[in-house]
């Protein structure tokens, strides 16, 4: 049997079915921003079994790989499925839920998400809301200001930005910024 080749982090992430799945991610040495290869084993087995023979190879080629267990295992590969083994006792899943954990794998391979809120008082907060996404090379920030002085009435300030990253790998060269809006909204209730 082949030595199995380390990975270089463990992840897991969250289906839209609150189920968690475990992956790895492979990166070659010495290649800056490698292509990223997703490999989804084959369904009887689990993904450490699977490609311990071809991770080495395409590392070599320069390749970056992320592999997750999905929900469609068994002993084929002689490996452990980590998403089944975490699994409640007596949890039934069949080929069709392996769908939503490859949605999530594809969503976490090219999207990077940071969520921030803050309250200055009980009437001020703030909320933004950043992302990048690797494979269109652009970057969102949503950022929200929220005046509430009393039950009723809301001042909304929000501020949206999209920017293009890597824009000069597209002809014609797109601008630096993708779109921008600044929206003020004010609520007031009249009948309590």
């Amino acid at each position: 049997m082949t030595r199995a080749q380390e990975a270089s982090r463990s992840f897991d992430i969250l289906t839209a079915a609150s189920v968690t799945v475990f992956g790895d991610v492979y990166e070659p040495a010495n290649v800056k921003r490698p292509p990223l290869l997703l490999a989804f084993h084959q369904g009887g087995g689990d993904a450490r079994g699977e490609y311990t023979p071809i991770i080495p190879r395409l590392l070599a080629e320069g390749y970056a790989v992320m592999t997750i267990d999905q929900r469609q295992c068994g002993g084929v590969f002689e490996g452990v499925n980590r998403t089944v083994e975490a699994l409640p006792d007596g949890v039934e899943y069949g080929f069709c839920d392996a769908y939503p954990d490859l949605e999530a794998a594809l969503s976490y391979a090219h999207t990077a998400r940071v969520k921030v809120g803050l309250t200055f008082n009980r009437a001020l907060s703030l909320s933004s809301f950043v992302q990048y996404s690797s494979d269109a090379d652009l970057a969102l920030g949503n950022f929200r200001l929220r005046y509430n002085p009393r039950e009723g009435n809301d001042l909304y300030v929000v501020f949206n930005e999209g920017l293009n990253l890597d824009r000069f790998d597209r002809t014609p060269v797109p601008p630096f910024v993708n779109a921008r809006t600044l929206v003020m909204k004010y609520s007031y209730t009249f009948v309590r």
